[in-house]
């Protein structure tokens, strides 16, 4: 939406306000996008874990 070079300010309320209107008219399915590792000396976990869908 914006330059990623700075605050990502209106990235957030710009995704916020999609996330508010697909809601209000059903559309879109939630995904996870993220994944935070339960083993801090390993981040890269998840790359052989099988994803669920």
């Amino acid at each position: 939406m914006f330059d990623s070079t700075g605050w990502a300010l209106e990235d957030h309320i710009i995704m916020q306000l999609f996330m508010d209107i697909a809601q209000e008219l059903g559309l879109g399915t939630k995904i996870p996008i993220e994944n935070f590792s339960k083993d801090p000396k390993n981040p890269y976990h998840f790359i052989n874990v099988a994803a669920t869908v």
